[in-house]
């Protein structure tokens, strides 16, 4: 199935987890992740995402909800 989204993604910012929970295909998912950030250019933010081999996601980061 070539439009085969990944089961869940979990990010990590600056030693704090944020979790996906359960994903569908084409679901739309907002994680709010501001309470993790400092101020300046030092955040870091690692995504792992989880599900098949060549299961996909698009990702948007962004300083706007």
């Amino acid at each position: 199935d070539p439009q085969k989204g990944l089961e869940s993604v979990e990010v990590f910012v600056n030693h704090r987890w944020f979790l996906s929970g359960r994903l569908r295909d084409g679901q739309v998912k907002t994680l709010d992740i501001s309470r993790a950030l400092v101020p300046g250019t030092k955040n870091k933010i690692m995504l792992v995402g989880r599900g098949g081999r060549h299961d996909s996601a698009v990702v948007t980061i962004s300083s706007k909800p």
